[in-house]
């Protein structure tokens, strides 16, 4: 979302803000895609369904939730201010979370040892 929350909080533009909600489709698209296919590799067939719900789950309900949390903000605060924010925080967010992954997929496969 970075490319497209970026055009948001820097354009005045109808047409820029058409090719932004364009990137995030096909970058929302792609990720789910990728996301899908990684948990079908890695992830055992006996919790394979658990796994596809929870991302089902979190692409349905995570989005709608987060929406419902930030929109009072876009009251208060400039939504360039607010996608600018959002471009920054999401790719944060999104390392952190790999981080995080790999310091416990190492502690997990160090236990094993």
């Amino acid at each position: 979302y970075l490319p497209a929350y970026g055009m948001f909080a820097i354009t005045a533009s109808l047409q820029v803000a058409i090719a932004a909600a364009f990137v995030a489709g096909i970058s929302h698209s792609a990720v789910s895609i990728l996301l899908t296919s990684a948990a079908q590799e890695r992830v055992a067939d006996d919790v394979l369904g658990r796994v596809m719900g929870v991302i089902s789950l979190v692409a349905r309900g995570a989005h709608a939730s987060g929406l419902l949390l930030i929109s009072p903000l876009f009251a208060i605060i400039a939504p360039a201010s607010m996608f600018a924010a959002a471009a920054v925080s999401i790719p944060l967010l999104g390392v952190a979370g790999a981080v995080v992954a790999q310091l416990l997929e190492n502690r997990a496969g160090s236990r094993l040892n």
